[in-house]
């Protein structure tokens, strides 16, 4: 019998404890209650507070131990999912700044480095030449876009002609307007929105600078690349 009440007596201490430890909550919610309940209607009588703010206040004070450990699950649950979410934007931005692979770059396939524009269509008073790559996958909300580059290192958007991109094949198609004849760099590129909202605002300058009839030319050249677009290809080639 000594045996067995050796080996039960670690549980009773724990019984013992869980019960104790479950009356001090009341026990202090007892005393505390009312102390409590009239430092609520004060601060309520000292402000105006609404209607749905006093109820609250009113069950925190009859309830102040239950408020305290929502408060405490709240600011705990917060602080978890702020972690999480700080976890996730430090990995996407280890994710961003990571090198990209051969099979993640973006790719000129035709024309190929060194070759002439081909399909060329009128376009205005000048024409268009098609341009064609592949990239495997383009996230959201990034768009292809293509630039002109000529002897000066000045970048031209192709902003009349938005590239389009095959999900399914991870081909994509666009045209070029070199301005001319002669030897030019033809750059693709993933594009995030800001370098998007920036190539969109050069062409509306430039067309507002031609609806105003201004001195030629209308549309002027970037000094550079924006530096956020990181993925690119570019090839030199010329008009037939």
């Amino acid at each position: 019998m000594r045996n067995f009440f050796d080996s039960i007596k670690p549980k009773l201490w724990l019984a013992l404890i869980a019960l104790v430890g479950s009356w001090i909550p009341w026990i202090i919610n007892l005393f505390v209650k009312e102390a409590f309940k009239q430092t609520v209607k004060g601060f309520a009588e000292r402000n105006d507070v609404s209607s749905g703010v006093y109820q609250l206040l009113a069950i925190s004070a009859t309830h102040p131990i239950s408020a305290t450990l929502t408060l405490l699950v709240l600011i705990v649950g917060g602080a978890a999912i702020y972690s999480a979410v700080e976890a996730r934007r430090n990995q996407q931005k280890k994710s961003d700044d990571a090198p990209l692979t051969g099979e993640d770059k973006i790719k000129i396939t035709l024309p190929r480095n060194g070759e002439a524009l081909s399909d060329k269509q009128p376009k205005g008073e000048s024409f268009s030449y098609v341009v064609r790559g592949t990239l495997k996958s383009l996230p959201e909300p990034c768009k292809i876009w293509l630039l002109v580059s000529g002897l000066n290192n000045n970048y031209w958007p192709q902003t009349f002609c938005p590239v389009h991109y095959d999900e399914a094949t991870g081909d994509w198609e666009g045209r070029v307007d070199i301005g001319g004849t002669g030897a030019r760099r033809i750059i693709a590129l993933v594009a995030p929105l800001t370098s998007q909202q920036l190539f969109q605002y050069f062409k509306k300058v430039g067309d507002l600078r031609r609806l105003k009839k201004e001195q030629p030319p209308f549309y002027e050249p970037l000094d550079a690349i924006p530096a956020e677009c990181g993925n690119t290809a570019s090839v030199n080639t010329w008009t037939p």
